[in-house]
């Protein structure tokens, strides 16, 4: 490596890092305006419903929405996680514009944030410029997770959340500073109130938080206590954020558990049936469900998924209803745990984080994913072999637990009961849901997979790595992209 700076102009060789991190930056964001206004409309994950929600709550009057026939169509509004559709839908009362390009647009200082924030994070945990660098190419090069930051979704949002949580953690555990606890908290809190699935990781982080500042939390009090005491305005200033978030979040779930005794009732808990049947989502499960429970015939649910006005969900719930036919007429053997695991990875998690999943999609075949699972293969494995057991490798053993656990917890809790209901390993299954653990996780790979290793080899496998990923992402798409999608 140094024979390779030598080599260079002097002002390159200081400055080669942020150059390069800069021209990913670039490329990245590029990227996300050509999908942005070359896409066709409703073609990303959900995005027909989240714009329409962004436009009841630009129109809304005072400040929320509640359940009427006009948001029917996109299920519960009043007792679920709002955050994202509130900012976004103020940010298009502002502007005055709530078209689908104008919404897009304003989810890509989003995803500038995350990169900005991501960068930090790394230079927190490695002090490697080359693993940097490849964490950069890797968090700027998956398919989907670019796909996404182009469109209106809540991940956008609860994906930057996520990371900041995890970036203030670090920075507490690390300097024991006052501001990053509180911001911990806030960014947990705020996350919380964007979607319900940001509360397993909320669960892992402050369970990381207690165990490792645990003989310090009366101290980290009472410093706490001295600064509001003291009259410092940017810590009270974040005590009043954090109180109003906890706040907020007591409302929304406190009132979930105490009106309909869990955290995230269910579209028939709240209304009636044929106002919660105006959402394709809820429409699929429950003829399903009545199919299932031998309520109605093969014939009759036929027939009311044909009522489904969502072409995508209308299929969806004949393709399940086959899926069940045929289970009746089969009796398949359940899959375990482990074997549910190890086929929903291979054959429907990797395909979509490397690949599109969406109304329509562009799915990785196992041949395309080949490269990938060598790499992730190598990265566990050097992982392994040269993590340490000290306060050195602290931080890498927070990402660790934290993305296992995060996973494990998906897969247990949502993944995997759904298939023991609907028996269909692939519905619901997405990758993108594994994208708030996403930068922790590609961090872990990039130092690892450079770890021990030479100058040259760290180099050669950065190229290597890179190029993968590189060519896997924008290359792959253009390649195959229909033209359907095109906006043009």
């Amino acid at each position: 490596m140094e024979n390779i700076k030598s080599a260079l102009p002097e002002w390159l060789a200081k400055r080669w890092e942020p150059i390069v991190t800069l021209a990913l930056g670039v490329y990245f964001i590029a990227r996300l305006f050509y999908f942005a206004m070359g896409i066709v409309p409703d073609l990303p994950p959900d995005e027909h419903t989240h714009v329409g929600l962004i436009r009841l709550y630009a129109a809304a009057s005072p400040l929320f929405i509640t359940d009427t026939p006009a948001s029917f169509q996109f299920g519960l509004v009043s007792s679920v996680p709002y955050l994202y559709h509130y900012l976004m839908g103020a940010a298009s009362a502002l502007t005055g514009n709530d078209s689908y390009l104008t919404l897009r647009l304003f989810n890509i200082p989003l995803a500038f944030l995350f990169l900005v924030v991501a960068y930090r994070l790394a230079r927190e945990v490695t002090a490697n410029p080359l693993a940097r660098i490849l964490f950069f190419v890797m968090l700027t090069n998956t398919l989907m997770s670019s796909f996404l930051w182009a469109s209106v979704n809540y991940d956008n949002l609860v994906n930057l959340l996520a990371l900041l949580s995890v970036y203030f953690l670090v920075r507490l555990l690390s300097r024991g500073a006052t501001t990053s606890c509180l911001l911990f908290l806030i960014c947990m809190g705020l996350g919380a109130l964007t979607k319900a699935s940001f509360l397993p990781l909320a669960l892992l982080l402050i369970l990381v938080w207690l165990t490792a500042r645990n003989r310090l939390l009366k101290s980290d009090f009472i410093s706490l206590r001295q600064q509001v005491m003291a009259g410092n305005k940017p810590v009270i200033a974040l005590l009043v954020l954090l109180a109003g978030c906890l706040s907020a979040n007591l409302l929304l779930y406190g009132n979930n558990i105490v009106r309909y005794g869990q955290i995230k009732p269910g579209c028939s808990q709240v209304l009636d049936l044929k106002s919660c049947m105006a959402n394709r989502i809820f429409a699929r499960g429950w003829v399903l469900s009545q199919y299932r429970d031998n309520k109605i015939t093969f014939e009759q649910a036929w027939n009311m998924a044909g009522r489904i006005w969502h072409a995508g969900d209308r299929e969806a719930t004949r393709v399940m209803l086959q899926n069940e036919r045929m289970f009746r007429l089969k009796k398949p053997e359940t899959l375990n745990f482990y074997d549910y695991l190890n086929v929903v990875w291979n054959q429907e998690l990797k395909p979509s984080i490397f690949g599109i999943l969406a109304h329509r999609s562009m799915l990785r075949s196992s041949a395309e994913l080949t490269a990938y699972n060598l790499i992730l293969l190598a990265g566990i494995i050097f992982f392994i072999r040269n993590i340490r057991f000290d306060q050195r490798d602290r931080a890498w053993g927070i990402f660790a637990f934290v993305c296992l656990g995060y996973f494990m917890l998906l897969l247990a809790f949502h993944h995997y009961p759904g298939y023991l209901v609907t028996h269909n390993v692939s519905l619901g299954t997405q990758g993108r849901y594994l994208f708030v653990v996403i930068a922790p996780a590609y961090l872990l790979l990039s130092e690892f997979l450079l770890r021990k290793l030479k100058k040259w080899m760290q180099v050669l496998v950065v190229i290597l790595v890179g190029f993968v990923f590189i060519n896997g992402d924008f290359p792959y798409f253009l390649e195959h992209v229909p033209a359907s999608w095109r906006t043009q």
